[in-house]
């Protein structure tokens, strides 16, 4: 330590003949003294260690988190690639579906004859109801289109086309049960007075 070089100073000042020597040691103690003592103490050796260590997690970290990510990309982007598929083979299957060729030939009969046939075999479908109960409002069968709005928000509960179509067919029932009362009273109205002529 310091005191050993302090020692071998004073010894270099008492004997000069040995002076070259001593000088050369006195400078290899201090050296080794800055080494050990200051510039890499064990506690800095330590310290120096711990954080090259958190700095190797920390970029294991990142790759993995990266690796996640990239794994998130490749599920999503699998995803989207299975959805435009479906919506592909789905767009295919209205061309060709008999069902809608009738319906937008204005053929609703037809129409709901055809979705009545896929509702057998698939009786939950909330498409083939929604497009059948469209259908059936447009022949004015306004409860049972009502049937099919409500078995396909059974399916789909949250969904605000069916919501609002199913809402529009009450309305129109209502209406027209309000015009059938109105009718048959002055109908009966009409009936009672041709009798008392």
């Amino acid at each position: 330590g310091m005191a050993a070089a302090v020692e071998e100073e004073k010894a270099a000042e008492e004997a000069p003949g040995k002076k070259k020597k001593k000088t050369k040691t006195v400078v290899r103690e201090v050296v080794h003294y800055q080494l050990t003592s200051r510039v890499v103490s064990p506690t800095h050796i330590r310290s120096r260690v711990v954080m090259l260590l958190k700095k190797l997690v920390q970029h294991r970290k990142n790759l993995e988190e990266q690796k996640r990510y990239m794994e998130r990309q490749r599920k999503l982007e699998e995803m989207r690639r299975k959805a435009r598929e479906q919506a592909e083979k789905e767009r295919a299957a209205r061309i060709n579906d008999p069902a809608a060729k009738a319906f937008q030939a204005g053929n609703y009969r037809a129409a709901i004859k055809e979705w009545t046939k896929t509702l057998q075999e698939k009786p939950t479908h909330p498409v083939t109801l929604f497009n059948r109960g469209v259908a059936f409002m447009h022949i004015r069968e306004y409860a049972r289109a009502m049937v099919d709005f409500q078995k396909a928000l059974s399916v789909l509960p949250h969904n605000p086309t069916i919501r609002a179509a199913l809402e529009k067919t009450k309305q129109l029932l209502h209406k027209e049960q309000m015009l059938k009362q109105h009718f048959s009273s002055a109908h009966e109205h009409a009936t009672l007075s041709g009798v008392q002529g």
